[in-house]
């Protein structure tokens, strides 16, 4: 998200269109210089929102995911009761499947389904903004 809004301003305008704000386009154009910043500070995983850093991310993505279904399926993430580890790794896992970009990759997945029966109502889906070029990467 942070490398859509740092340079997509259609998702800006978009993110900025959602909120309740006044002037929702003076905050989405001049918002542009705080996304910034942020696109460049470090994540803990030492990447950053830059096109190297989401690339890095996508291609990392099928096996994360691979993991959380097998953490899924060997009960270690509960959902009934859902234990801490379950919404903490499960709501990532839905956030990841409101980025219509990821959505194909996410959605079938066994931890997607538990994240939708965890998070039925989700605040709803966000619109493309990676390149299509950098998405086989996640397909693999």
């Amino acid at each position: 998200m942070r490398y859509g809004a740092a340079n997509d301003p259609g998702l800006r305008r978009w993110a900025a269109s959602r909120a309740p704000a006044p002037l929702r386009e003076l905050v989405a154009r001049s918002i542009g210089p705080v996304i910034h910043y942020y696109a460049r500070t470090l994540e803990l995983d030492g990447r950053r929102a830059n096109e190297a850093g989401v690339r890095e991310a996508l291609a990392a993505l099928p096996e994360l995911l691979d993991h959380t279904d097998e953490l899924v399926a060997d009960g270690t993430l509960t959902l009934d009761p859902p234990n801490a580890a379950a919404l903490q790794i499960l709501v990532t896992v839905r956030s990841l499947e409101s980025l219509e970009d990821l959505r194909p990759y996410v959605a079938s997945r066994p931890s997607a389904v538990a994240a939708r029966e965890l998070f039925p109502r989700y605040a709803g889906s966000v619109p493309p903004f990676l390149p299509a070029s950098w998405l086989p990467a996640a397909r693999s």
